[in-house]
């Protein structure tokens, strides 16, 4: 149990020994493409059943977008077409004109619609800006905005009435700053996404019912919000196993040990 007896010798009065068994991040990566060259169908040696299905002028002009503007492989394209059709550039060019004047670079707009294609049909005045200015307005930098939205694109996809500003608002009560959301939020956008009920507000009621204090859980929700949207079966069990080990529930090497029993950190 090294990992438990390096856990123990935390020192609290060093605030970054605290975070010593934070998993690595994930890496973000925002060169920029080089210029594309023009795309020529005929002469791209691609597998039989991926060139049928180039069958319309709508699908060949789709594809076309795609490589182009949007800076997919041939391949790529194709199989995203089946998804997404457009006749004209004017919804698709709306939306990475907006996308680029808040950041993104052309790997990240390409990452972004492979992954969520038919955000390039969203309405980017009614839809999408106000999604990426509500993040904005609570401190997050453009560029951190638009990295950690390439790698995952999915709350561009939820009502920000309905499922991003309730999300909000309950974080507000835990952890009580914009700052820690973010923080929080940078982690991971299913923060934003998850339903709180199912998982995490359990998990965050154990801790309290076992004594861990606010600050102790503001910590956890902060820095490792992953921990707590753990599944409660999971989560109850490592914190069973935490106090049976002899942990403090009143200090922060308590939750340190419960993140890295679920991570195995």
């Amino acid at each position: 149990m090294e990992l438990i007896q390096n856990l123990r010798c935390l020192r609290l009065d060093n605030p970054s020994s605290l975070f010593s068994f934070s998993p690595s991040k994930r890496q973000f990566f925002s060169r920029e493409f080089n210029t594309i060259p023009h795309v020529s169908f005929p002469n791209q040696q691609l597998p039989e059943p991926i060139s049928c299905k180039i069958s319309t002028e709508q699908d060949s002009f789709t594809i076309n977008y795609l490589v182009h503007s949007c800076g997919l492989s041939l391949e790529t394209a194709i199989l995203t077409s089946q998804k997404v059709k457009f006749q004209s550039p004017e919804r698709p060019d709306s939306v990475l004109s907006l996308l680029r004047n808040h950041g993104f670079s052309r790997t990240q707009i390409s990452s972004l619609v492979k992954k969520r294609p038919f955000l390039l049909l969203s309405n980017p005045t009614n839809t999408l800006l106000p999604k990426l200015e509500f993040f904005l307005s609570l401190g997050m930098s453009r560029s951190h905005l638009a990295r950690t939205l390439a790698s995952d694109p999915t709350l561009l996809t939820r009502s920000l009435e309905n499922q991003i500003i309730p999300s909000y608002d309950f974080l507000k009560t835990i952890l009580r700053s914009d700052e820690k959301i973010v923080s929080a939020f940078k982690r991971t956008t299913w923060i934003f996404l998850e339903d709180h009920s199912k998982n995490l507000i359990p998990n965050l009621e154990l801790l309290r019912k076992v004594g861990v204090p606010h600050s102790c859980i503001s910590l956890l929700l902060t820095h490792f919000p992953e921990a707590l949207m753990e599944s409660h079966e999971e989560f109850s069990e490592n914190v069973e196993e935490v106090r049976k080990m002899g942990f403090d529930p009143n200090k922060s090497t308590f939750v340190l040990a419960v993140h890295a029993l679920l991570w195995k950190v």
